[in-house]
């Protein structure tokens, strides 16, 4: 593999990471309200009598259970975005990389290029004899 394209594939992935931790940190988020929507609201004794949960705990219930399943739904395309973007940078390294290897696998060889630049002789041309008279 060619360093400098190996270099810069490593520096984009590395410009990838704060995005990369934003995510695991909403991960973290959704995964709370996950948490708490699956907890039942428990009532109260005040003093000597039970009071019941209040029907707004309920819909505080509802509202984590829905903020938890619609910020999943934006990581995981976020996450698929993510991924297509690693996968396509990787693809045009690999690419790059082929295509070099078969360019290499088509030059010339040392001996080829060598007579190539050989100068073939020609009978006649630079006869000795005639000059030497």
């Amino acid at each position: 593999m060619d360093d400098d394209k190996y270099f810069e594939y490593l520096v984009s992935i590395g410009a990838m990471r704060p995005e990369e931790a934003q995510m695991a940190r909403q991960q973290a988020q959704v995964d709370v309200m996950r948490d708490r929507s699956a907890m039942s609201p428990e009532g109260q004794m005040v003093g000597k009598h039970y009071v019941a949960p209040s029907f707004t705990q309920y819909a505080g219930q509802l509202l984590n259970a829905y903020g938890a399943r619609k910020g999943q739904e934006a990581l995981d395309e976020k996450y698929g975005n993510f991924n297509q973007r690693q996968k396509a940078m990787l693809d045009a390294l690999r690419s790059d990389a082929r295509l070099r290897r078969q360019m290499d696998a088509n030059a010339p060889t040392s001996k080829q290029i060598q007579n190539m630049l050989t100068v073939p002789e020609i009978p006649g041309l630079l006869d000795e004899d005639k000059y030497r008279q």
